[in-house]
């Protein structure tokens, strides 16, 4: 038996792809060999689920999440919570997962050293005179390259996108518009949100801003977040 990975994305989905991940799913199944997916929404929830009412042993089916299943699902609930996805969306996610734990345990494959942490922790940066602060902390934070942060260990979510700052502005209610341009790399459930928390925490940190919208390319930062926009 040979096992066959099936992922992509949870943001972009539409019937033509889920008619498609069925019928892959459902081919490899058939034939005698397993499936290997990341227990996602979209592309992987399609294939697990064909794959579980075909096997329904659940012997053909191996989930690998990158945290225990209950870290796993809080996050999920978190992100639903923040609107990125809908609470209808997680809990039948979170549904199918504890399904296929109960049908074969194996089947479900945790990392348990590993939690899904979306903490943004502030970093201090050396930035030259100016009255324009949250400029310059922004073009502080995209100029910022590498993976990781220095010696600190901390991750940059980040590093993929090229950014620049075109104007930021803080209108008397405290209220800041913040227009970048260039290209945003999106990744995954996991990530997009640490990409968010990034860019509004830096905003966020000063005690004249009360709120922050953000663009990138003249699109709100939330629109590019949601599913139903992405």
């Amino acid at each position: 038996m040979k096992w066959i990975g099936i992922s992509g994305s949870w943001r972009k989905t539409n019937r033509e792809l889920e008619k498609d991940v069925i019928k892959t799913a459902g081919e490899i199944i058939n034939r005698g060999d397993g499936i290997i997916s990341g227990g996602a929404l979209n592309v992987d929830y399609f294939a697990t689920c064909e794959a579980m009412k075909l096997d329904p042993k659940a012997k053909k089916i191996k989930i690998f999440l990158p945290a225990p299943l209950k870290i796993y699902a809080e996050h999920y609930r978190n992100r639903a919570n923040e609107g990125v996805i809908t609470k209808n969306q997680a809990e039948r996610l979170i549904k199918q997962l504890l399904r296929l734990q109960k049908i074969n345990p194996a089947a479900l494959i945790e990392n348990n050293l590993q939690e899904v942490n979306d903490s943004a922790v502030a970093v201090d940066r050396e930035i030259p005179p100016t009255k324009a602060v949250l400029k310059a902390a922004m073009e502080q934070l995209v100029s910022i390259k590498d993976k990781n942060y220095g010696q600190s260990g901390l991750y940059n979510a980040l590093y993929q996108s090229s950014l620049n700052v075109d104007s930021v502005a803080i209108d008397d209610n405290g209220k800041a518009t913040i227009k970048l341009s260039g290209t945003l790399q999106l990744v995954g459930t996991c990530e997009d949100p640490r990409i968010e928390a990034q860019l509004r925490e830096t905003a966020m940190q000063f005690s004249t801003v009360k709120s922050a919208d953000i663009f990138i390319n003249n699109k709100n930062l939330t629109e590019i977040m949601s599913l139903e926009d992405a």
